[in-house]
């Protein structure tokens, strides 16, 4: 069976984010994969100091849970983001964890995984999101997004309430596998 990480990076628990990675888990257990879920923010990843001892090959001095997590994701055969739109742009949240893994930059570590990108919003931004995650994606030696799914909901427990959207959520879980 595939190693399925379910990734939200939204800093808001119980938001929309949640939701649709919740729809997409529960689809994924009812066929019994392999699928985990994590909440980007259950981590305390610290922002890259720009020391670049990485770069000299030295270990990263900064002791956070950076480590455990990018292990979880590199051991991943396929990866589902939930990251919500802020200002044309994954939050920042997210952008502190793409900011450490210059680590293993040009090592290949996504060649060959399934990277899926799961954009909420409340009505655009969803571009320039895809860009900055994408490009990330082969910078690190995989190839492009393999879904790029946009959802508009903004409040709490509107993407939940959203029949469309709750179906869009469940096809992305049948194309995953």
């Amino acid at each position: 069976m595939d190693n399925i990480l379910l990734m939200t990076a939204s800093p808001r628990k119980g938001g929309n984010c949640d939701d649709a990675a919740r729809i997409v888990l529960d689809e994924l257990d009812t066929r019994d994969f392999d699928a985990r879920s994590f909440r980007l923010d259950e981590f305390r990843i610290e922002r890259c100091r720009g020391c670049l001892a990485c770069q000299r090959g030295q270990v990263c001095g900064i002791a956070d849970d950076f480590q455990a997590l990018w292990g979880l994701v590199k051991a991943a055969k396929t990866i589902v983001w939930f990251v919500p739109v802020y200002w044309c742009s994954p939050p920042g949240l997210m952008k502190d964890f793409m900011d450490r893994t210059v680590v293993d930059f040009a090592a290949g570590v996504m060649k060959g995984k399934a990277v899926h990108l799961v954009s909420i919003a409340q009505s655009a931004g969803y571009g320039p999101q895809e860009k900055i995650v994408s490009q990330w994606v082969r910078w690190l030696g995989g190839s492009s997004l393999k879904t790029k799914l946009r959802l508009a909901a903004f409040h709490t427990g509107e993407l939940a309430a959203n029949a469309r959207a709750v179906n869009k959520l469940k096809k992305l879980a049948w194309r995953i596998v």
